[in-house]
């Protein structure tokens, strides 16, 4: 995710400078892609396995719940 805060940092940059638009359009496209494939891979991520540990009072035992 700061990868892709860094590359949407980087688009606005293009955006206020002051190449023509044609070739804003131009720089932007490769940070646009690699958007693309980071959201992608976060997507296509595999889920982890987590759960919790309840604790209660000290007579009784911490459940491990999933």
């Amino acid at each position: 995710m700061d990868r892709l805060v860094a590359l949407n940092a980087k688009l606005t940059a293009i955006a206020k400078g002051g190449l023509p638009k044609p070739l804003q359009s131009l720089a932007r496209l490769p940070l646009l892609e690699r958007m693309v494939a980071e959201m992608a891979q976060i997507f296509l991520m595999a889920p982890k396995d987590t759960g919790s540990v309840d604790l209660l009072t000290p007579e009784q035992q911490a459940n491990v719940v999933y």
